[in-house]
């Protein structure tokens, strides 16, 4: 964020300047949408509106520094137009690949951005915790295009209910978010190598994730209700 925007503002106000809420609603449609949409080859065209808006959101919620906002641009740039070059191209796959790379590297960046802007507060506000759901959705979303690429190099990764492979984004989703909650249904399972990795992986990230934001929040209050017990009297 330019150094002009951040002169003579609270630190108070600077964190409601944080536009995580439009992440967070774009991100809620995805998770919603795509189970709906999302058992196609290729992708809805509403699905792709959506990623659309999650990557206008992201690149708001990037705009810490101005480093940080080239980046999430970049990439974002890139993620879109792979997201909607798919329709075009003959190489649909190839396309594919490269737009599910630059969205999940997009999905990453602005997760660690969003949390390191969370971790900095403090505060505890309706903006702290909307950042941390968005980390949260946007992890769950980032492992889902990593299990899509995994299956796309080495088709046969994921075994379902109907002993059918290549799973389409709707189902690995859902996997993302049942391996990140550890309920572990069990009737998506990961076969190869390099998807059992990614669903230990994310099942770790997921619960540490949780228990460090619950402890951050947690030691956020308990400081804002000693000064506020201190100031008082």
């Amino acid at each position: 964020m330019p150094a002009s925007l951040g002169l003579g503002i609270p630190e108070g106000l600077k964190s409601l300047q944080r536009p995580f809420l439009p992440l967070l609603v774009s991100l809620a449609a995805i998770f919603f949408v795509v189970p709906i949409l999302g058992g196609e080859a290729r992708p809805h065209p509403i699905v792709n509106v959506l990623f659309s808006l999650v990557l206008v959101a992201g690149v708001g919620a990037a705009t810490q520094s101005r480093v940080h906002l080239r980046i999430a641009l970049v990439l974002g740039v890139l993620a879109l137009v792979g997201r909607w070059l798919i329709y075009a191209s003959p190489d649909a796959l190839a396309v594919m690949l490269v737009s599910n790379l630059a969205l999940a590297a997009f999905f990453g960046f602005t997760a660690v951005t969003v949390f390191s802007t969370v971790a900095r507060q403090r505060v505890v506000s309706a903006d702290t915790i909307t950042g941390g759901i968005c980390v949260y959705l946007l992890l769950a979303a980032l492992w889902a295009l990593m299990f899509q690429l995994v299956e796309l190099f080495e088709p046969g990764s994921f075994r379902l209910p109907s002993g059918e492979t290549s799973p389409s984004l709707r189902e690995l989703l859902y996997f993302s978010v049942v391996t990140m909650t550890t309920l572990g249904y069990g009737d998506i399972t990961p076969v190869s190598s390099a998807a059992r990795a990614l669903a230990s992986s994310l099942a770790v990230f997921g619960q540490l994730f949780v228990a460090i934001f619950i402890a951050r929040l947690v030691g956020l209050y308990t400081a804002q209700q000693r000064g506020s017990g201190s100031s008082s009297s």
